[in-house]
């Protein structure tokens, strides 16, 4: 065997024993989240969530939103909102990156589901606990994220199922919990 050769097949090990130890290490998150999404939802965001369908090619070049590439749906929802939360958009999308944590791929109590909890920054948590009812403003973002899926997986087909993506509120963590999955979070 060729010195390049095993050279290639010792990287290739070591990669995959970096996803696997990267996969073992995902925080597990017990708290019991409640649903953002019920409702009827304001004006303005029915209009966000009617333009993701008539023109989600628009909405995503407005919030600089390039293609996605992932295997995973926890991949997938963690590049496609960490485009989002950069803030390179249009003026009012920089807010997002003063307002929002990086995204990170978390997973339930028993590790048999992953998720994305999008936090908010400490400073928002502030202004927002300040304001009243830190679910209700993490609700308005939550159909801001919702219209950015439903964009983003009309732009570009997947095999991965994420129309039944659930948008929920973690109050210990101020934050918004992503997930696939037809059961509730505290039950996976």
């Amino acid at each position: 065997m060729s010195l390049s050769l095993l050279k290639l097949l010792l990287e290739k090990e070591g990669d995959q024993e970096e996803k696997s130890s990267k996969t073992q290490k995902l925080r597990k998150v017990n708290e019991k989240p409640t649903p953002l999404l019920v409702g009827r939802p304001s004006s303005r965001m029915a209009e966000v969530k009617a333009r993701a369908i008539t023109d989600p090619t628009g909405l995503l070049a407005d919030l600089n939103i390039g293609s996605i590439s992932a295997t995973t749906a926890s991949e997938y929802l963690e590049n496609l909102y960490k485009q989002m939360v950069s803030g390179t958009g249009v003026p009012a999308s920089k807010h997002l990156r003063d307002y929002f944590e990086d995204p990170e791929i978390i997973s339930s109590s028993t590790g048999s589901n992953k998720g994305i909890l999008i936090a908010l920054t400490s400073e928002a948590r502030k202004e927002a606990s300040e304001s009243g009812d830190v679910k209700k403003i993490l609700r308005t973002y939550a159909f801001w994220f919702q219209s950015t899926l439903v964009a983003a997986t009309a732009r570009q087909k997947s095999n991965l199922k994420l129309e039944r993506a659930k948008f929920q509120y973690l109050s210990g963590e101020s934050a918004i919990l992503i997930y696939i999955s037809r059961k509730n979070w505290a039950s996976l």
